[in-house]
């Protein structure tokens, strides 16, 4: 499958880590969007930013609640994400 295959292009995620540690450098908090777990587990791993955190669907909402929290609070600058979890989101980080 072709997702699968763009997923797991080694030469393509560290294009995407070296543009998600760019941004990181300059400062920026970042959202990064994939459908696969395993994916965003594989950006993290490439990007080696310790303030960072995956969200997924399993994340049970007592943690999502957290993380929210937490990245509002800049504790973390990025967050990797396989959906957008909930309508009415407002990531303060991100639009200061």
């Amino acid at each position: 499958e072709l997702m699968q295959e763009l997923c797991n292009d080694y030469n393509r995620n560290l294009l995407i880590a070296e543009k998600i540690k760019n941004a990181y450098k300059e400062g920026k908090h970042i959202i990064v969007l994939s459908d696969r777990v395993e994916h965003c587990e594989t950006l993290q791993n490439l990007c080696g930013i310790q303030d960072s955190i995956i969200l997924t669907g399993t994340t049970k909402k007592k943690d999502r609640e957290s993380i929210k929290q937490d990245m509002n609070d800049r504790k973390y600058r990025v967050l990797f994400a396989t959906s957008w979890q909930e309508k009415g989101w407002t990531l303060h980080t991100l639009i200061h």
